[in-house]
């Protein structure tokens, strides 16, 4: 895997940035899509072998890749599942 050398940039949406923007995520049978206006932060196909990366309005982020049009070398997904330890019955 090939290592990307410099600092670690943070993208955070803010409400100056968030006036008619309507995407933070979108998910759909054929795409995972990351933030919106304009382009996706980060879209990824169906088939997580491809995706792009653009400039956004919801993060107002430059494009996260190499090039805006990318293959995937290698794909992570991350789930949450709510813990409680109190049971609430209907």
């Amino acid at each position: 895997m090939d290592n990307v050398e410099g600092p670690i940039e943070v993208w955070v949406a803010c409400s100056q940035l968030l006036i008619g923007v309507r995407y933070f995520y979108m998910c759909l049978n054929d795409l995972l899509a990351i933030g919106g206006g304009g382009n996706f932060a980060l879209r990824l196909d169906g088939d997580l072998l491809s995706g792009t990366s653009g400039l956004c309005e919801t993060f107002g982020n430059s494009c996260l890749a190499h090039s805006m049009d990318f293959e995937l070398k290698n794909v992570e997904l991350w789930g949450f599942i709510h813990s409680s330890s109190h049971i609430i019955r209907g």
